[in-house]
Protein backbone atom coordinates (compact mmCIF):
# COMPACT_ATOMS: atom_id res chain seq x y z
CA UNK A 1 0.00 0.00 0.00
CA UNK A 2 1.40 3.12 -1.01
CA UNK A 3 1.87 5.92 1.97
CA UNK A 4 -0.43 8.99 1.45
CA UNK A 5 1.39 12.29 -0.19
CA UNK A 6 1.41 15.03 1.94
CA UNK A 7 2.85 18.44 2.69
CA UNK A 8 3.92 20.45 6.17
CA UNK A 9 5.67 23.59 6.78
CA UNK A 10 8.91 22.77 8.29
CA UNK A 11 11.50 24.60 10.05
CA UNK A 12 14.90 24.59 8.32
CA UNK A 13 17.29 23.41 10.89
CA UNK A 14 20.69 24.77 8.93
CA UNK A 15 19.17 28.27 9.03
CA UNK A 16 18.10 28.64 12.60
CA UNK A 17 19.21 31.38 14.46
CA UNK A 18 19.59 30.06 18.55
CA UNK A 19 20.25 33.41 19.84
CA UNK A 20 16.96 34.91 18.11
CA UNK A 21 15.30 31.95 19.18
CA UNK A 22 15.89 32.42 22.40
CA UNK A 23 15.51 36.36 22.99
CA UNK A 24 11.82 35.77 21.23
CA UNK A 25 12.82 37.61 17.64
CA UNK A 26 10.93 41.11 19.13
CA UNK A 27 8.15 38.43 19.74
CA UNK A 28 7.37 37.44 16.31
CA UNK A 29 5.01 34.46 15.28
CA UNK A 30 6.85 31.54 13.82
CA UNK A 31 3.59 31.12 11.96
CA UNK A 32 4.78 34.54 9.76
CA UNK A 33 7.96 33.25 9.55
CA UNK A 34 9.78 34.94 12.34
CA UNK A 35 12.06 31.80 11.52
CA UNK A 36 13.40 30.09 8.72
CA UNK A 37 10.50 27.80 7.34
CA UNK A 38 10.11 25.41 4.14
CA UNK A 39 7.45 23.65 2.50
CA UNK A 40 8.05 19.83 2.99
CA UNK A 41 6.52 16.92 1.21
CA UNK A 42 6.45 13.51 2.42
CA UNK A 43 7.26 10.63 2.37
CA UNK A 44 10.99 12.41 1.67
CA UNK A 45 13.43 10.95 -0.75
CA UNK A 46 15.70 10.62 2.70
CA UNK A 47 13.81 10.17 5.96
CA UNK A 48 17.01 10.98 7.71
CA UNK A 49 16.68 14.42 6.72
CA UNK A 50 13.38 14.72 8.20
CA UNK A 51 11.81 14.31 11.68
CA UNK A 52 9.13 15.64 14.05
CA UNK A 53 8.95 17.14 17.14
CA UNK A 54 7.03 16.19 20.19
CA UNK A 55 7.39 18.59 23.12
CA UNK A 56 6.24 20.59 26.26
CA UNK A 57 5.56 24.06 25.48
CA UNK A 58 7.56 26.22 27.50
CA UNK A 59 8.65 28.92 25.91
CA UNK A 60 6.28 32.71 26.43
CA UNK A 61 6.13 32.93 22.93
CA UNK A 62 4.68 29.78 20.43
CA UNK A 63 8.79 28.44 20.45
CA UNK A 64 10.46 31.74 21.08
CA UNK A 65 12.07 31.01 24.57
CA UNK A 66 11.87 27.40 24.33
CA UNK A 67 14.79 25.80 25.90
CA UNK A 68 12.74 22.33 24.84
CA UNK A 69 12.79 23.88 21.14
CA UNK A 70 16.56 24.77 21.30
CA UNK A 71 17.32 21.29 22.41
CA UNK A 72 15.76 19.92 19.67
CA UNK A 73 17.44 22.28 16.80
CA UNK A 74 20.99 21.34 18.59
CA UNK A 75 20.52 17.78 18.55
CA UNK A 76 18.65 18.12 15.00
CA UNK A 77 21.62 19.53 13.35
CA UNK A 78 23.70 16.73 15.22
CA UNK A 79 21.98 14.42 13.69
CA UNK A 80 22.20 15.81 10.07
CA UNK A 81 18.55 16.72 10.06
CA UNK A 82 17.56 19.80 7.53
CA UNK A 83 13.71 20.01 8.23
CA UNK A 84 12.17 19.67 11.60
CA UNK A 85 8.61 19.60 11.85
CA UNK A 86 7.02 21.21 14.88
CA UNK A 87 3.30 22.29 15.17
CA UNK A 88 3.50 25.77 15.60
CA UNK A 89 5.21 25.89 12.63
CA UNK A 90 3.53 23.08 10.43
CA UNK A 91 -0.46 23.83 11.86
CA UNK A 92 -2.00 26.46 10.39
CA UNK A 93 -2.59 29.22 13.91
CA UNK A 94 -5.73 31.04 12.58
CA UNK A 95 -7.95 28.27 12.67
CA UNK A 96 -10.01 27.33 15.77
CA UNK A 97 -12.32 24.73 17.50
CA UNK A 98 -12.90 21.42 15.60
CA UNK A 99 -10.91 22.24 12.74
CA UNK A 100 -7.53 23.06 14.18
CA UNK A 101 -7.82 19.96 16.18
CA UNK A 102 -8.94 17.90 13.17
CA UNK A 103 -5.43 19.58 11.71
CA UNK A 104 -3.48 18.55 14.94
CA UNK A 105 -4.34 14.75 14.19
CA UNK A 106 -4.31 14.71 11.05
CA UNK A 107 -0.29 16.07 11.49
CA UNK A 108 -0.12 13.41 14.93
CA UNK A 109 0.40 10.90 12.20
CA UNK A 110 3.95 11.97 11.60
CA UNK A 111 4.78 10.47 15.17
CA UNK A 112 4.57 7.24 13.26
CA UNK A 113 5.87 7.31 10.16
CA UNK A 114 9.28 9.25 10.48
CA UNK A 115 12.15 9.74 13.15
CA UNK A 116 10.95 11.83 16.50
CA UNK A 117 12.91 13.97 18.82
CA UNK A 118 11.20 14.01 21.77
CA UNK A 119 11.41 17.06 24.46
CA UNK A 120 9.30 17.48 27.60
CA UNK A 121 11.09 19.25 30.25
CA UNK A 122 9.99 21.83 32.31
CA UNK A 123 11.03 23.39 35.41
CA UNK A 124 9.59 22.65 38.82
CA UNK A 125 6.91 20.53 37.00
CA UNK A 126 6.46 17.02 38.00
CA UNK A 127 7.83 14.64 34.98
CA UNK A 128 5.57 12.26 35.24
CA UNK A 129 2.87 15.07 35.53
CA UNK A 130 4.36 15.84 32.55
CA UNK A 131 4.77 12.67 30.34
CA UNK A 132 1.09 11.52 31.12
CA UNK A 133 -0.80 14.54 29.66
CA UNK A 134 -3.24 13.85 27.61
CA UNK A 135 -1.91 14.98 24.10
CA UNK A 136 1.68 13.72 24.63
CA UNK A 137 0.23 10.23 26.05
CA UNK A 138 -1.31 9.82 22.24
CA UNK A 139 1.79 10.88 20.59
CA UNK A 140 4.39 8.45 22.95
CA UNK A 141 1.36 5.90 22.05
CA UNK A 142 2.36 6.49 18.61
CA UNK A 143 6.08 6.10 18.78
CA UNK A 144 5.93 2.77 19.44
CA UNK A 145 4.76 1.75 15.72
CA UNK A 146 7.31 3.65 14.18
CA UNK A 147 10.21 2.29 12.29
CA UNK A 148 12.61 5.16 12.61
CA UNK A 149 14.29 6.50 15.43
CA UNK A 150 13.34 7.90 18.13
CA UNK A 151 15.30 10.16 20.76
CA UNK A 152 14.56 11.86 23.77
CA UNK A 153 16.65 15.20 24.48
CA UNK A 154 16.41 17.28 28.09
CA UNK A 155 17.55 20.32 29.59
CA UNK A 156 17.34 19.08 33.03
CA UNK A 157 17.43 15.97 35.33
CA UNK A 158 13.67 15.36 34.86
CA UNK A 159 13.52 13.41 31.78
CA UNK A 160 15.46 10.29 32.64
CA UNK A 161 19.29 9.37 32.62
CA UNK A 162 21.27 11.00 31.01
CA UNK A 163 22.63 8.62 28.08
CA UNK A 164 25.44 10.94 25.34
CA UNK A 165 25.27 14.75 24.22
CA UNK A 166 21.77 15.26 26.29
CA UNK A 167 20.11 12.56 24.55
CA UNK A 168 18.10 9.70 26.39
CA UNK A 169 17.40 6.66 26.38
CA UNK A 170 13.50 6.57 25.33
CA UNK A 171 12.31 3.18 26.37
CA UNK A 172 13.30 3.45 30.15
CA UNK A 173 10.11 5.84 30.62
CA UNK A 174 8.19 5.46 27.83
CA UNK A 175 7.56 1.83 28.39
CA UNK A 176 4.88 1.92 30.90
CA UNK A 177 2.74 4.35 28.58
CA UNK A 178 3.34 1.63 26.10
CA UNK A 179 1.99 -0.55 28.36
CA UNK A 180 -0.78 0.42 30.50
CA UNK A 181 -2.16 3.28 28.51
CA UNK A 182 -4.25 6.21 29.42
CA UNK A 183 -5.20 4.30 33.03
CA UNK A 184 -3.11 7.00 34.49
CA UNK A 185 -3.81 9.92 32.40
CA UNK A 186 -7.22 9.61 32.87
CA UNK A 187 -7.43 9.11 36.67
CA UNK A 188 -4.79 12.12 37.10
CA UNK A 189 -7.35 14.62 35.07
CA UNK A 190 -10.22 13.48 37.44
CA UNK A 191 -8.51 13.86 40.30
CA UNK A 192 -7.19 17.26 39.21
CA UNK A 193 -3.44 16.31 38.74
CA UNK A 194 -2.79 16.61 35.32
CA UNK A 195 -4.03 19.45 33.53
CA UNK A 196 -5.33 20.04 29.88
CA UNK A 197 -6.64 23.13 27.79
CA UNK A 198 -10.19 21.67 27.40
CA UNK A 199 -11.53 18.14 28.76
CA UNK A 200 -13.13 18.47 25.16
CA UNK A 201 -10.23 17.76 23.87
CA UNK A 202 -10.44 13.57 24.95
CA UNK A 203 -12.87 12.77 22.34
CA UNK A 204 -10.04 13.56 19.86
CA UNK A 205 -7.67 11.52 22.20
CA UNK A 206 -9.89 8.80 23.23
CA UNK A 207 -12.10 8.70 21.13
CA UNK A 208 -13.79 5.41 22.35
CA UNK A 209 -13.95 6.45 26.06
CA UNK A 210 -14.41 9.84 25.69
CA UNK A 211 -18.20 10.11 26.62
CA UNK A 212 -18.08 8.18 29.86
CA UNK A 213 -14.99 10.14 31.03
CA UNK A 214 -16.54 13.71 30.56
CA UNK A 215 -19.59 12.64 32.19
CA UNK A 216 -17.63 11.40 35.52
CA UNK A 217 -15.41 14.88 34.94
CA UNK A 218 -18.85 16.33 35.39
CA UNK A 219 -20.24 14.62 38.16
CA UNK A 220 -17.26 14.79 40.51
CA UNK A 221 -16.42 17.86 42.93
Amino acid sequence: MTEKSTEWRALVIDKVNEEELMRGASRRDVAAHGLPTQTVRLPAEDNSQVSVLSWRWDGEHRAYGSQNVLCAVRIAKQMGIHYLFIDVVSIDQNLSGEEFLRQVMEFSTLYSTIQVIAAYDIAEVRFRNTINRPWIVSKVRLFRCNPNRIVYVGHSDEGGSEDIDGVFDVDCYFFNIWTRGFTFTILGILCNQISMHSIADLKFVIALLSKHILIAYDRMS
